[in-house]
């Protein structure tokens, strides 16, 4: 009866041991894929950048929802400003972007060491930095425009974090006032 058992219980153990070495080794298992953060490090769009021009914008959006039956019916919908700040930056020398996010994602860090060259940097979500790029990905990803990229990662980029001095903050209207 032992005997029947012992084919059981070593592929029991191989399962196990199978399990563990994934766990401690997870590269592994990994495709031999690049992930986005590779894929679009030549974009320029990682990093600390020079934080030129900010500026407030606003962001009109809406909808309208209607029924309709032959001659009668109901129409109903709403629009909302959502404020923003606009700016220039440089992912890659000789190009300058123009780039607008939502005021909510904005993170100013006061540093006296960026005193009349204040930086930015996008902070993208980890998920989508360490997901991995297919063959069959979306044209976006090989855009010469950081923007197009941008906009594909739209509700993937988890912060725009700031580096400003308190004396560089003061004199920019387009940042919250100490």
């Amino acid at each position: 009866m032992l005997r029947n058992l012992v084919p059981s219980i070593v592929a029991i153990l191989l399962v196990i041991s199978g399990f563990a070495v994934a766990h401690f080794n997870p590269d592994l298992f990994k495709p031999d894929l690049p992930t986005f953060q590779d894929y679009t490090a030549k974009s320029g769009i990682f990093g600390e950048h020079q934080l030129r021009y900010p500026a407030n914008s606003s962001t009109l959006s809406g909808s309208i929802h209607g029924n309709f039956f032959i001659l009668t019916g109901s129409l109903s919908g709403n629009i909302q400003t959502d404020d923003a700040i606009s700016f220039s930056w440089s992912p890659g020398p000789e190009t300058i972007i123009y780039s607008k996010f939502p005021k909510t994602l904005y993170q100013i860090v006061l540093d006296e060491s960026k005193h009349g060259s204040p930086t930015v940097e996008l902070v993208f979500n980890k998920e989508l930095l360490g997901k991995y790029v297919h063959e069959d990905h979306p044209s976006a990803l090989d855009s010469e425009n950081p923007n197009t990229l941008l906009n594909y990662c739209a509700g993937q980029i988890d912060m725009i974090k700031v580096r400003i001095s308190k004396a560089d903050l003061m004199n920019e209207p387009a940042f919250p006032q100490l």
